[in-house]
């Protein structure tokens, strides 16, 4: 058995995991794990499962999303599915998303674990009230950093010494992400669990990057040959994550990006993974899929499908489409191109 299992903390999000102009879920396919210390988010949050006959746990809260995603977990492990995927609650599955995840739980070979790379996030840019506009981004995608001009813009609003050193901790942080994540990503969220990926927690002692050093750990597994953990490209996407408020977890631990003291804590975690040999250059096989092309691709018109052409044919399907089924599907519906 399978399901998606929505992690909220406040009632905001909601909506759009059972809403049909986002995720679609459906109520008998997902249960809500509350994890929160405000009563009357908790109380909220009840309501709402009750109205939409969706089955709710409320779990012991710290304040961290490390205990939420603990508590999370031990409700899988718990329950009597095989698989499921972790959703944030601000965050939310493209259709695309909820039709991929229920599709590999439902083969006969399935991974352990799923990351994924090139990851979409809708975010809004410009100033507030006046011409921000939303969005899409390749939010934990690494262009190249001018360390030079962050540096610069820090001093705008610290000390110089404060903005030399966090300019510091913003190199190290990069280039270990760089090092020890997949292609040019700076984090790789892990959406899809069995039982068997499920029984690693997160540390608890991160406020900050929980995610990103579990994924560190399950990809050792992995690499010691104990799990099967794969890396699906997100083209189309299947996770968004949601920044239009701007003030997640990073907002409120840097005090609004003035104090980065949490991006040394981390790197020096790193460091001391790297030390006991646990980190990987290596990168995770990615996932690979044979399609029909009646599937539903729908990305709410973030990342998009990719165009492959041959013998004056194109035709547009995942990123995750192996060879065979891209040649066996531009045969059958490839559209000729206009020269």
């Amino acid at each position: 058995m399978f399901k998606f299992y929505i992690l909220l903390s406040n009632p905001g999000g909601f909506f759009r995991h059972f809403s049909p102009y986002y995720s679609a879920l459906s109520p008998e396919d997902a249960e809500v794990v509350i994890n929160t210390t405000d009563e009357l988010s908790k109380r909220d949050l009840v309501h709402l499962c009750n109205k939409f006959g969706v089955t709710y746990h409320i779990t012991k809260s710290n304040g961290t999303p490390a205990r939420g995603k603990n508590e999370l977990l031990k409700v899988f492990l718990n329950s009597d599915n095989e698989y499921m995927v972790q959703i944030d609650g601000d965050d939310y599955l493209s259709p695309y998303g909820v039709w991929l995840y229920k599709h590999i739980a439902s083969l006969k070979s399935v991974p352990d674990a799923i990351c994924i790379k090139n990851g979409v996030a809708l975010c809004m840019v410009g100033k507030m009230f006046e011409d921000a506009e939303k969005t899409v981004r390749r939010f934990f995608t690494i262009d190249e950093i001018d360390y030079e001009e962050l540096e610069k813009n820090m001093q705008s609003r610290l000390s110089f010494e404060k903005a030399a050193l966090f300019t510091k901790y913003h190199k190290t942080y990069y280039e270990q992400q760089l090092a020890y994540c997949e292609e040019n990503d700076a984090h790789n969220r892990i959406v899809f669990y069995s039982r068997k990926a499920a029984q690693f927690k997160f540390d608890e002692n991160f406020i900050v990057g929980e995610d990103t050093l579990h994924y560190f750990i399950l990809k050792n597994q992995h690499m010691l040959g104990n799990l099967k953990f794969v890396c699906n490209d997100e083209a189309p996407a299947t996770y968004i994550y949601n920044q239009l408020d701007g003030q997640g977890t990073v907002w409120k631990t840097t005090k609004g990006h003035i104090d980065w003291e949490w991006m040394n804590t981390f790197n020096n975690k790193v460091k001391e993974l790297e030390e006991e040999g646990i980190l990987h250059k290596e990168q995770l096989p990615l996932l690979k899929l044979n399609f029909t092309g009646d599937e539903n691709f729908d990305d709410l018109k973030t990342a998009g499908l990719a165009r492959y052409t041959a013998k004056g044919k194109s035709i547009d399907l995942p990123i995750t489409a192996t060879q065979k089924c891209i040649n066996i599907l531009l045969e059958k519906y490839g559209k000729s191109i206009e020269k």
